[in-house]
């Protein structure tokens, strides 16, 4: 075996471990714990990459799978799927390439896009928000569960790929919204 050989293997060794659903979990419970430390509230946001209105077979398999995980590590989560199935038929469009796609070749959200994923988050923390009294200093034990002993921030943080779990976020630094 040659050095490259052996460089190769230890790397993809290393590398193995942070791929994949196990990887996906603890990665999110590691982020769960730092939003508590930090005494933020953490929001995922599942953004399919491809569906086609009224086929559940290009669902993305993993999208329960990461709001569920999201959840269970302490945080908010949410699915893009229904919200983009809605405005595709709105739309009267069947494929999301076609309509929320930076271009044909470029699955990134486009603005409209976007711009869905910012009211359903919007929508989301209103809600929310509404159950706090509209103030995080009612006293801890009188706010709902999902906020009790958290102050009011909020950490949004988009997960397209379960493959590729999120790089470590610093909550400190992350975008505070009231």
């Amino acid at each position: 075996m040659t050095e490259r050989d052996r460089w190769l293997r230890r790397v993809e060794a290393y590398y193995a471990k942070m791929t994949g659903l196990d990887a996906v979990v603890a990665q999110l419970k590691d982020l769960g714990d730092m939003l508590r430390e930090d005494g933020a509230i953490g929001l995922v946001v599942y953004n399919p990459v491809k569906l086609t209105v009224g086929d559940p077979a290009s669902y993305e398999k993993y999208a329960g799978f990461v709001v569920a995980t999201a959840r269970g590590a302490g945080m908010e989560a949410m699915d893009m799927t229904p919200i983009y199935e809605a405005y595709l038929r709105r739309q009267g469009r069947r494929k999301m390439e076609e309509a929320l796609w930076v271009s044909a070749r470029d699955w990134h959200p486009n603005a409209v896009a976007h711009g869905l994923i910012a009211g359903a988050v919007m929508d989301l923390l209103g809600k929310r928000m509404s159950q706090l009294g509209g103030s995080g200093n009612r006293p801890a034990a009188e706010r709902p569960q999902w906020v009790r002993g958290q102050r009011e921030p909020v950490v949004v943080l988009g997960l397209a790929d379960p493959a590729k779990p999120p790089a470590r976020l610093d909550a400190r630094a992350a975008l505070r919204l009231p």
